[in-house]
């Protein structure tokens, strides 16, 4: 018990969040209950049974708003965060890839990129199919690869740190906070406030289906997702919604 009070201690001067603090006391517990099944950990001084994780309040969904995501779209100021702008738009344009994804998608096949999203999906394999819109494939130009539909020339770890310090940075410059996390809520957001369809979400951000009927019923047509995407586009370009 008291080493796991000293190690809550350390995580919460060592951390950058209750979150991060969470994750490791739960994979910590996790390990134990493990080693408790295998005979490894002792069952009659369980800390566990004492000790109690304490959770992390929820925090509010931050979006940003259609007009935001139109200066951002739009923003060209510091030639040194045209990177970091423009990854978050390919998100956008994505219906909210998250970064691993765009790091590792595929290159387009008749115009469609089709991929499985690494957070969740992994254990079904349900593909997301995409169709690469003009503004995607302006800013895949620039980063063309053999095979990739990005070529961003840097280890992942890597790269993912130092786009989080250019998120950080753009976020200065704009006035409002943007990051892989927001774009992909502002996507959903945007997508309910022109009235798209629950289902076209869903499957256009890669959820996995929890329903029997999401479970069994596999017929989707991705033209769907195409065409919402589209709108969903020209609504933050216009601030209207076109048929």
């Amino acid at each position: 018990y008291q080493r796991l009070t000293d190690m809550r201690a350390w995580l919460r001067n060592r951390t950058s969040g209750e979150q991060t603090r969470f994750k490791v006391e739960s994979y910590v517990r996790a390990a134990y209950k493990e080693g408790q099944r295998f005979g490894k950990c002792d069952r009659a001084h369980d800390p566990y049974f004492d000790y109690k994780i304490e959770r992390v309040p929820e925090k509010d969904i931050e979006t940003i708003s259609r007009e935001q995501v139109k200066e951002l779209m739009e923003y060209d100021k510091r030639p040194g965060l045209q990177r970091a702008k423009d990854v978050l738009m390919a998100s956008f344009y994505l219906c909210g890839a998250n970064f691993m994804d765009l790091y590792e998608m595929a290159e387009p096949v008749n115009g469609e990129v089709s991929f499985v999203r690494h957070k969740v999906q992994r254990c079904t394999q349900k593909k997301t199919c995409i169709r690469v819109e003009p503004e995607l494939a302006a800013i895949a130009e620039k980063y063309q690869g053999e095979g990739r539909l990005f070529n961003f020339a840097a280890g992942f770890r890597s790269l993912q740190y130092r786009m989080c310090d250019n998120y950080a940075e753009l976020s200065k410059e704009l006035g409002f906070k943007v990051n892989m996390e927001i774009i992909r809520r502002t996507w959903a957001t945007l997508a309910g406030e022109i009235e798209c369809p629950e289902i076209v979400i869903d499957k256009s951000m890669g959820h996995v289906a929890r329903t029997v009927n999401g479970r069994f019923y596999e017929k989707y047509d991705w033209s769907r997702t195409a065409k919402w995407n589209r709108r969903i586009i020209d609504y933050v370009k216009t601030g209207q919604i076109l048929s």
